[in-house]
């Protein structure tokens, strides 16, 4: 990235006339500080805010002081020389912080005005046009940059990034062609030009770009991450997991790694392999919740159900304020045919949100296979009562009132559905199956 000599310049060596400290400075200091400490005696008065709010206050009042006061100071060099280009720039930097962009670019372009060369002076006018989301106009300053200098490798590398931004995919390539014919081993670059080859679908080409940075560097992890998400992208898990495994010789502690390992095994439905690879995650990082969920599934399906009910208690334990865990944990319990268990397990998280979504659903799933229709309608009604979208809830109800001989109700619920996916086709075939019988109870009837 672009860092300049000057840029932590100090601002009496800005010209050649020393800048003499101001007589009042000090007392203007000490009126600063009593007219804080006034501020904060209204705060504590009011008993509006926190302490942490007060803090806070003091904080930024303190700092657009800094900032204030290091713009007065090159306002004075500036007064003094007016040409000094430096002083415009460390100007600029402090309205930015005090997010005067519009100020800050005047002083940019002044700088510009005066030495049309002084190359950090374009550098800080894009930075200022892209916190403004003017990113067109900044790729037009830093194009103003390598038309001066063609070899400028940080206006390229900030070029090629803002073209990645707006999805120029191709002008991008075309500046990261240009760094790397500059720096053949710039590691980074080879990594970013991968990405936007794989945005483009050029998976080979970009596998390609990862080898050549791997023939100078075969140690380089993130070459072999980003070509383990090329592999699978093109459907070749076990490619991909060969390139995790080079990421675990690499680096033995790579979470991200292992969990996408274990993911691809999951997919080949190699359960061992995936719970071994669970397993040493967790003992170097007992606590990575990730890892115990994908444990926890992972056992489910070897149908070493009592061994993924300890692994949920473990996530319940850490994840308390989520509903999340105990809904796996009942879903595990039920393939137990443990359904007291599991509706108990439901009723703990409704116990303090009786509305919670997925926990009615679940609950109501279960009380529905178990034949216990008026509870599973309750259970749905909880949901539509905060969530009356849910079709899943609307499914249930349909469900039971069908199965309770409810047709009305039953038929409501489905056309409740249709409303909003009107290609539902199952919808459409219970709205058209229940009307039937409606008409044939109306006849029997009638008879």
């Amino acid at each position: 990235m672009y860092s300049h000599s000057n840029s932590g310049i100090d601002p009496n060596m800005l010209t050649s006339t020393h800048v003499e400290t101001d007589v009042n400075q000090q007392q203007e200091n000490l009126e600063e500080i009593e007219n804080l400490n006034q501020i904060k005696k209204e705060f504590d008065d009011s008993q509006l805010i926190t302490n942490f709010d007060l803090n806070l206050a003091n904080l930024v009042l303190r700092r657009c002081y800094v900032f204030e006061d290091q713009i007065m100071k090159y306002e004075k060099i500036l007064e003094k020389n007016p040409t000094c280009v430096e002083a415009l720039i460390e100007k600029a930097k402090n309205l930015v912080s005090l997010q005067k962009f519009e100020d800050a670019l005047e002083c940019c372009n002044q700088a510009i005005s005066i030495d049309a060369s002084f190359t950090q002076a374009y550098f800080e006018k894009a930075k200022i046009l892209c916190k403004q989301q003017k990113i067109e106009e900044a790729i037009k300053t830093y194009e103003a940059i390598l038309s001066k200098n063609s070899k400028n490798n940080d206006a390229i590398q900030e070029l090629s990034q803002l073209q990645n931004q707006i999805q120029q995919i191709s002008k991008a390539l075309k500046y990261y062609d240009q760094l790397l014919a500059f720096d053949r081993k710039n590691k980074f670059i080879y990594i970013e030009k991968a990405k936007l080859l794989q945005k483009q679908n050029k998976f080979e080409l970009a596998l390609k770009c990862c080898d050549q940075l791997l023939t100078f560097d075969p140690y380089e992890k993130y070459a072999y991450l980003q070509k383990a998400l090329l592999f699978s992208q093109i459907n070749e898990p076990q490619s991909a997991i060969e390139c995790y495994k080079k990421v675990i010789e690499i680096d033995s502690t790579n979470k991200y790694a292992y969990l996408a390992k274990v993911k691809l095994l999951m997919e080949l439905k190699n359960y061992e392999k995936a719970l071994k690879c669970c397993d040493k995650i967790l003992n170097f990082d007992p606590k990575e919740i990730y890892a115990q969920i994908q444990k926890a599934r992972t056992l489910e399906c070897l149908q070493k159900y009592d061994q993924a009910v300890k692994c949920w208690d473990e996530i319940i334990s850490q994840e308390q304020n989520k509903s999340e865990p105990s809904v796996e944990k009942a879903r595990v319990l039920v393939k137990q045919n443990k359904i007291k268990d599991a509706v108990k397990c439901l009723d703990i998280i409704l116990s303090n949100n009786k509305a919670n979504r997925d926990t009615n659903v679940q609950k109501a799933q279960i009380l529905m296979q178990q034949g216990l229709l008026e509870q599973a309608v309750q259970c749905c009604q909880q949901i539509l009562s905060q969530d009356s979208g849910s079709e899943r809830a609307w499914h249930y109800c349909g469900q039971a009132f069908k199965f309770l001989n409810q047709l009305n109700d039953a038929l409501k619920c489905y056309e409740e559905i249709l409303k909003t996916n009107s290609n539902d086709w199952y919808s459409q075939y219970q709205v058209k199956e229940i009307k039937e019988q409606i008409k044939k109870q109306r006849l029997v009837k009638n008879d």
